[in-house]
């Protein structure tokens, strides 16, 4: 195949380009293009980027690498130059049938009407009877200051009965007294723990997952449910292996799993157990609370290329902002090194709730990752949950 200026990528459906034919091989040599990322020379005919001309495709842990932030901005085509589909025609029959429909409408109501006027004349000679009474108040209102009205005679009240003794008990209601005042109840604040209190909490719902392109990072949300990041476990369907290292007697211990959910846009997805491994699910916390400078922890298993994974290492760092970054949107920055490996990994609080995902480190500085709201997570789980798409 002759050697190409020019291409066009379709990621999901979207469209970018025209990039130069190394800048695409550079991003696919670091990992940074998403599975099932396609190119054309046309924008008609899409091929694998394994069929790129003049490019070497090497056996990698695709599955384990982050994506850098570092990438270069993509040039989103105008609507103009896409083939935008012809307009849908006019449906000149639909208004027939609408006034049709509403002529109906009115025709029944009137016939409805008619019939109850015909079988149930008094339902509509109830106006004739206010009338009637309107005209007997007046009537009656002739008593004026030459002619006054005789005085209603007074109506005599039952007198009470004495008891044995001549006398009339009266009866004392009882004073009440003012109601204690309702005291607004204080939540207590959750006492902050120490990190070793936090990962001794929290570790044994940590996982590693691995499928045919690699491993990452995940945890348990529920006794058989596991949210990471889509770039670690791939698409809806998917096989993925899960091992709990660190849960008790479930070292060794492998469950399969399968996608049921992904968010590409956050980078997101949910794998469903097959058979529930018995540590609970995490606490979700709220991103919102915290506060820069406040300290998290991180637990991931970064890889070792040959020399295999590091089992829920334990990063400590803090909370610097949330900032919207591309192509994952808002994302909380963060003080702590995320290596491959990392991606899918809880990110916590000092109270041992999950704050983040993990999902992607940060390009040409050092100890600086980003992790997805868990604002996002829990809008996933609701979705899935009640079968929204």
């Amino acid at each position: 195949m002759p050697e190409i200026g020019l291409i066009y990528l379709n990621i999901h459906g979207k469209v970018l380009g025209p990039l130069s034919v190394e800048v695409v091989r550079s991003k696919l040599s670091r990992g940074e293009l998403r599975p099932g990322t396609r190119w054309s020379i046309d924008r008609s005919a899409w091929r694998d980027m394994s069929l790129l001309p003049s490019m070497v495709v090497t056996q990698t842990n695709s599955a384990s690498r982050v994506p850098s932030l570092q990438a270069e901005s993509p040039q989103v085509q105008s609507p103009a130059d896409l083939d935008l589909p012809p307009p849908i025609p006019a449906k000149p029959w639909l208004s027939k049938v609408i006034a049709t429909t509403m002529g109906l409408l009115v025709a029944a109501c009137v016939l409805v009407i008619g019939t109850l006027f015909l079988a149930r004349p008094e339902l509509f000679s109830r106006v004739k009877e206010a009338e009637a009474v309107a005209i007997t108040a007046a009537a009656d209102n002739l008593w004026g200051a030459d002619n006054p009205a005789p005085k209603p005679e007074p109506i005599q009240q039952d007198k009470k009965e004495p008891d044995n003794n001549n006398e009339i008990k009266e009866q004392v209601k009882p004073k009440l007294e003012n109601p204690p005042e309702i005291q607004p109840k204080v939540e207590k604040p959750v006492p902050e723990l120490k990190v070793e209190d936090v990962v001794r909490k929290c570790e044994p719902s940590v996982a590693v997952l691995k499928n045919a392109k690699g491993s990452g990072s995940g945890f348990l949300i529920d006794k058989n449910l596991v949210a990471t990041n889509q770039h670690v476990v791939g698409n809806v369907g998917d096989l993925v292996i899960i091992r709990f290292p660190s849960a008790d007697g479930l070292k060794d211990k492998e469950f399969k799993g399968n996608v049921v959910r992904t968010n590409e846009i956050y980078d997101l997805a949910l794998v469903r157990i097959q058979n529930a491994p018995g540590p609970l699910g995490l606490e979700l916390g709220d991103e919102k609370s915290l506060q820069k400078g406040q300290d998290i922890v991180v637990i991931g298993s970064p890889g070792l290329g040959d020399a295999g994974v590091i089992e829920n290492a334990v990063r400590k760092g803090t909370y610097s902002t949330t900032k919207e970054v591309p192509p994952f949107g808002e994302v909380l920055e963060l003080g702590v090194a995320i290596n491959p490996g990392n991606s899918g990994g809880p990110v916590f609080d000092m109270t041992g709730k999950v704050v983040g995902v993990a999902v992607a480190k940060g390009a040409m500085v050092e100890a600086v990752g980003f992790a997805v709201p868990i604002s996002q997570l829990r809008l996933m789980m609701r979705k899935q949950r009640i079968g929204a798409p």
